[in-house]
């Protein structure tokens, strides 16, 4: 009976005890949550949520029930932890995306304009940061609180998004990266013309990074309509009259620079024949149908093409970030075919106009040639980097043509 006794107080007395603990719990519960707040702060703007937007964590009973070590009866021994209350934000991730929109802005990148024959050619425009609420780890630090039981007090910091283009980085593509020219001082004033047309549609082009560019998409159809003057072309092995001689010479002018620049050439065509304004293996032939020039800008950096001409050269301009090494072209005849002579005409249809009876007039035959391009790389001083195998090509052998002029002068009468 003592035994029984004792057993019974014991029981009684952690009984009354869960019966306060739990009175107190729900004490807790009942006030304590109304004293527990959200506030979110960033710069003047404040947002704060209370009951009944914050909400309790589970429920009461078993969370009281957690904090007691019981026997295999289910009667209560002993209390194992103290209680505390956990909460949690309604509808958490809905309320921060409404804050993160009053918040957010993407940010603006800054803009160039060029203006090739002005002194001043750049003007930029300063590119703008944006801003972005990391909103995973706002509710993540909302929730370490809440779950503790305590307030969540928190200033909003958002990450700071930079400009995909900024003005640091244009300022760095300022630099002239190469230029090239070539001599068309002998041609005739229809062939420079066609020549200064077609690199014009090149000047003041801005490339953004991996843009591709094509010479036929950019100068369009070599046309009277289009303003292009008949010249000598190259067709078929032969040199004839036709609407935009010359423009060759542009794209290979263009070409030239681009190789210089080290830009990526993703097409280029030879003449049939050796031309005489580059060097063997360094020409690039254009045909709006069949031939085209493309590049693309593989600087990681923005390109600013300009072109010009005096009477007698042809330049491009390209200016970019500045290269820390020097490009050099070199090429090399592998083999000259003999020469083969040249044909005997008479001109008895007059269509040299400026030939006459007994006069000669000769258009001096060229050998057929294999030759090879390369481009030689050096360092800062001078020194060998690498050696670029660049491309091997074939030339026809052009017939040449003695002509006997059979127009008669007209000799006028004293």
């Amino acid at each position: 009976m003592k035994r029984l006794h004792k057993n019974a107080i014991i029981f009684l007395t952690i009984l009354i005890c869960s019966l306060c603990f739990l009175c107190n719990g729900a004490s807790a519960y009942g006030s304590g949550i109304k004293d527990i707040y959200v506030r979110l702060v960033y710069q003047d703007k404040v947002w704060q949520y209370r009951y009944p937007q914050i909400k309790h964590c589970g429920k009461i009973d078993e969370c009281i029930d957690q904090c007691f070590e019981k026997d295999y009866r289910g009667r209560i021994l002993r209390q194992s932890k103290q209680f505390r209350c956990s909460y949690r934000l309604e509808s958490a991730e809905k309320i921060l995306q409404q804050i993160a929109q009053q918040i957010d802005y993407e940010p603006i990148c800054a803009k160039i304009s060029f203006y090739p024959d002005k002194k001043n050619k750049f003007d930029i425009i300063k590119d703008e940061k944006g801003k972005k609420v990391n909103c995973p780890a706002l509710i993540k630090e909302i929730e370490q609180n809440l779950s503790k039981g305590k307030s969540a007090d928190i200033v909003i910091k958002p990450q700071i998004i930079e400009a995909e283009i900024t003005e640091k980085s244009l300022k760095k593509a300022l630099g002239i990266r190469a230029e090239f020219s070539t001599d068309f001082s002998a041609s005739q004033p229809q062939r420079k013309h066609n020549i200064a047309l077609a690199l014009s549609c090149f000047n003041g082009m801005i490339i953004p990074p991996l843009q591709e560019i094509s010479f036929n998409g950019t100068v369009g159809p070599r046309t009277m309509e289009r303003g292009y003057k008949i010249s000598k072309i190259i067709s078929e092995g032969d040199f004839v009259e036709g609407y935009g001689g010359g423009v060759c010479q542009a794209s290979t002018t263009l070409y030239n620079a681009l190789l210089l620049s080290d830009i990526k050439i993703k097409e280029y065509h030879k003449h049939s024949l050796a031309v005489s304004y580059v060097p063997p293996s360094f020409d690039a032939m254009v045909n709006i149908n069949t031939a085209d020039l493309k590049f693309v800008n593989s600087s990681g950096n923005y390109l600013f093409i300009k072109t010009w001409t005096d009477s007698k050269r042809v330049y491009v301009r390209i200016y970019g970030e500045k290269l820390n090494y020097t490009i050099k072209r070199k090429s090399t005849i592998l083999k000259t075919y003999p020469t083969p002579r040249e044909m005997e005409i008479t001109d008895t249809e007059c269509k040299f106009k400026n030939l006459y009876e007994g006069e000669k007039l000769i258009i001096y035959s060229k050998p057929k040639i294999e030759s090879k391009g390369e481009l030689i790389y050096y360092d800062g001083g001078g020194n060998i980097i690498k050696i670029c195998r660049l491309r091997k090509d074939v030339y026809a052998e052009f017939v040449g043509k003695i002509i006997t002029g059979k127009q008669k002068k007209h000799i006028p009468q004293k």
